[in-house]
């Protein structure tokens, strides 16, 4: 039997198949890594306001280490993934109350991502995680 003979009747139309699908199916898989990666880093930023709304919220003008909001940002960044992050994140801390128990206090995280994408042009994303707790001690 000759090699012509088990090809016969194929024109390379597999390989036309796999021509035409695996930039799709590329684009798809790198997309469904980005939107992990993007939806990892909105994940940790939202904790991070979450914990640094927590931390704020027990340690008031009244409590022995009263928090300011350089001590909030040094309690939070350790909780913060960098991964494909552009800089360092922002994260704003304010008191409506003046730090006092009964009042609020809210906490906001601002980070820009890198999203990269097969065939397409870098793009950033930017995220906003806000967090607010009453102060109760």
């Amino acid at each position: 039997m000759k090699s012509r003979e088990v090809c016969a009747g194929e024109d390379g139309g597999a390989a036309l198949e796999v021509a035409l699908v695996l930039p799709v199916f590329l684009l798809m898989v790198m997309g469904a890594m980005q939107f992990g990666i993007v939806l990892f880093g909105y994940c940790t930023a939202s904790f991070a306001a979450r914990n640094a709304a927590r931390y704020a919220s027990v340690h008031s003008s009244a409590s022995l280490n009263p928090a300011t909001a350089t001590t909030v940002q040094q309690a939070i960044t350790p909780w913060l993934w960098m991964g494909s992050a552009v800089g360092t994140p922002t994260i704003a801390v304010s008191w409506s109350g003046g730090n006092t128990v009964g009042y609020p206090v809210r906490v906001a995280v601002t980070q820009t991502y890198n999203v990269v994408l097969p065939f397409s042009s870098r793009t950033q994303l930017t995220m906003n995680c806000v967090a607010s707790r009453i102060i109760v001690r």
